[in-house]
């Protein structure tokens, strides 16, 4: 059952779960992980704990439900990568 707010704590291990399985290229960062890091970074500058799910887009919360998942179902990723 979902909260309805989401913690600093866990948009924080989403976005680490999600850049450990998709790194940055060249110093550019996932679709997910950029939509992510956007949140985490104005959790950070408001200097927020939670924040609403009211507050949070649709499209940034369905990723942030993907990712907080520890182990995501991704299409050719096997358990042992993930650990």
């Amino acid at each position: 059952m979902a909260t309805e707010s989401l913690s600093f704590d866990d948009v924080q291990a989403a976005l680490m779960r999600c850049l450990a399985i998709n790194p940055p290229v060249d110093f550019v960062l996932p679709r997910d992980a950029s939509h992510l890091v956007d949140l985490f970074a104005r959790m950070s500058y408001q200097k927020v704990w939670t924040v609403s799910r009211a507050e949070v887009p649709a499209d940034v919360l369905a990723l942030f439900e993907h990712w907080r998942d520890p182990m995501p179902s991704i299409p050719g990723a096997s358990a042992a990568r993930l650990t």
